[in-house]
């Protein structure tokens, strides 16, 4: 369950049986470059030492230049609490006009010099590149990633799949999505059965193992019990 509004953050946090729960703030919040915001994540953050951290990323779907550059600014601080024993979950939006690469890249970058190679992560909803990915699974062994597909994929998106399906696919379905306390964003876990689905007929996968797959990266991940 992840709390993406820190203006909404419960002041406790008890993490249910098979749950993880994690803070951060998406940049498309209003808020997202509030300096408030960000010392409200860093409290509870230090008051919480194997929290996860995220999603937290950049979102260039519509931001202008000087807006992309603030938002790498507030990325970088926010990658400082990262650390092995919280694990960091990466949500990165490109325009629609452009190469998904042109975010990946200075994402990957950023993370690159701010967290250790072995960093615990997430990249949610993949849309760059089999090149792109590879070099994200390459520089962190650590790293999981879901990939964004419809109900007809593009040919280069179940390529990506692929790529990524022996050891770093995490199987989730973005949700469920915490706005605020007791409140649930319009994805839900149910939704993962039905990715599943898809995946085992586009890959030809038998489901079972589609299942222990997911499972247990997110156990890891997460370190669930």
């Amino acid at each position: 369950m992840a709390y993406v509004d820190p203006r909404k953050y419960p002041q406790t946090f008890e993490t249910q049986l098979g749950w993880a729960i994690s803070l951060g703030v998406y940049p498309s919040e209003d808020g997202y470059s509030a300096a408030d915001n960000l010392t409200t994540l860093g409290k509870h953050l230090d008051a919480n030492p194997t929290l996860p951290l995220g999603p937290i990323g950049l979102d260039w779907r519509t931001a202008s230049p000087i807006e992309r550059d603030e938002q790498r600014g507030i990325f970088r601080k926010m990658l400082l609490y990262a650390s092995l024993h919280r694990p960091l979950i990466n949500s990165l939006r490109s325009a629609a006009w452009e190469n998904p690469d042109l975010i990946y890249f200075p994402a990957l970058k950023d993370v690159q010099e701010h967290c250790g190679s072995t960093q615990p992560m997430h990249v949610r909803a993949f849309t760059g590149s089999n090149s792109m990915v590879r070099n994200w699974i390459h520089f962190f062994p650590n790293n999981y990633v879901n990939v964004v597909v419809g109900k007809r994929p593009q040919t280069q998106q179940v390529e990506t799949l692929k790529e990524v399906l022996g050891e770093r696919l995490l199987l989730e379905s973005a949700g469920p999505v915490m706005s605020g306390a007791g409140e649930i964003g319009f994805f839900s876990p149910f939704l993962s059965g039905e990715i599943g689905t898809y995946m085992i007929t586009w890959l030809d996968m038998d489901i079972e193992l589609v299942a222990i797959l997911g499972s247990n990266r997110g156990q890891r991940l997460f370190n669930l019990v």
